[in-house]
């Protein structure tokens, strides 16, 4: 019992906890960026959807429709999409996890409803939050300059 020191378990330990520190960070870093790419590809597909919608807009508003029925539209309607995003993914996450958590660690995982909650609600949250600056080119169309061309 003479070989056994405490130092070298407490060595260990201390480089174990290192090691998944700078994982951590790692990991949070990497949910920064997915989340930054998610805020460009969502504001760029508004920003097609505005464009490919120019016309109607115009329409809209040469009619006098006020801009805040057209931010509520395009606001709503990427915020459905968010919340049919977040209830998709919920799924596919639950799926992936139980799979990697069967094959790794040989257990089974519980779908956790609170998580799969805040996983939509973070979904409508970020597609509304992507969404304001086409809905704000949106509501500044001239009509007189898009409709022109019918």
């Amino acid at each position: 019992m003479t070989g056994i020191q405490p130092q070298l378990v407490q060595q260990i330990t201390n480089s174990e906890f290192n090691v998944l520190s700078k994982l951590q960070v790692l990991v949070l870093l990497v949910k920064a960026i997915v989340l930054v790419l998610t805020l460009i590809c969502v504001t760029t597909t508004m920003m097609a959807v505005v464009t490919e919608r120019s016309k109607e807009i115009g329409l809209k508003k040469a009619l006098d429709v006020a801009n805040e029925s057209i931010i509520r539209e395009f606001l709503s309607e990427s915020c459905l999409l968010g919340a049919f995003g977040g209830l998709f993914s919920s799924g596919l996450g639950y799926l992936f996890a139980q799979s990697v958590s069967l094959q790794v660690f040989g257990r089974d995982t519980y779908f956790s409803v609170s998580i799969a909650i805040l996983s939509i609600v973070l979904s409508i949250i970020v597609t509304g939050v992507a969404s304001l600056i086409p809905v704000r080119i949106a509501t500044a169309f001239d009509p007189a300059i898009v409709l022109r061309g019918e």
